[in-house]
């Protein structure tokens, strides 16, 4: 409609996760980017590639790539170590295998 809105309504429609305050942009860009970088690597590798195949495909092909990928990340070690992490309450350490 070219309406314009604030971050607010941004925010309540759900364009947005979270505001942060003017000039905190990239601070907060950074600690999202850690916070992605302690996460298993085949498992953001994967999020990525299944937000491409969304947007270049639609969402029929990514749901259809879903459950193989699902599969092949379930057997996976950093699967193994994923679980162990969570139920020893500390960091995962993650290989990529």
């Amino acid at each position: 409609t070219s309406d314009e809105f604030d971050s607010e309504e941004a925010h309540r429609i759900g364009l947005v996760q979270e505001i942060v305050p003017a000039g905190e942009e990239t601070n907060r860009a950074i600690e999202i980017a850690h916070i992605i970088c302690e996460g298993a690597p085949l498992a953001v590798q994967a999020t990525k590639a299944s937000s491409l195949i969304y947007a270049t495909q639609g969402e029929s092909a990514c749901i259809a790539a879903f459950g193989p990928k699902q599969a092949e990340l379930a057997a996976s070690e950093d699967a193994i170590e994923g679980i162990a992490s969570f139920k020893e309450r500390r960091k995962g350490n993650f290989s990529g295998k």
